[in-house]
């Protein structure tokens, strides 16, 4: 048994029964373990070979159902702001803060809660 990367191709090769080779095929499985993969359909192609002839190429598409991820949001975690009486606004979070989206270049909406609120 051989397997490709480069052109995808799945060589299985030695004498065994028409039953083990059945079984064998039928219990292959595509993964893809990109996060993001390109949604585009596979499609498996598949030949057998009684050592004179192929058999007639058959294919299978194996189509893709994206699902949506969460964002991720990256900051300094030991980031901390001290705010002086009657001066300038502190920064809250610094150039370190970061969010990345695998499935869109926009956000909808971003919460921020203060905890401990102390005057109103």
């Amino acid at each position: 048994t051989f397997y490709d990367n480069v052109t995808g191709q799945l060589s299985i090769v030695g004498e065994a029964p028409v039953e083990e080779y059945q079984a064998l095929l039928r219990s292959l499985q595509y993964s893809n373990s990109l996060d993001e993969p390109t949604p585009v359909p596979r499609v498996v192609t598949i030949t057998v070979n009684d050592g004179l002839l192929d058999s007639i190429a058959r294919y299978s598409t194996i189509n893709f159902v994206m699902t949506n991820d969460p964002p991720r949001l990256f900051f300094n975690q030991s980031n901390v702001a001290s705010y002086v009486e009657d001066a300038a606004p502190a920064l809250v979070f610094d150039d370190t803060l970061y969010i990345e989206d695998d499935d869109d270049l926009t956000l909808q909406t971003a919460t921020v809660r203060i905890a401990n609120v102390q005057d109103q």
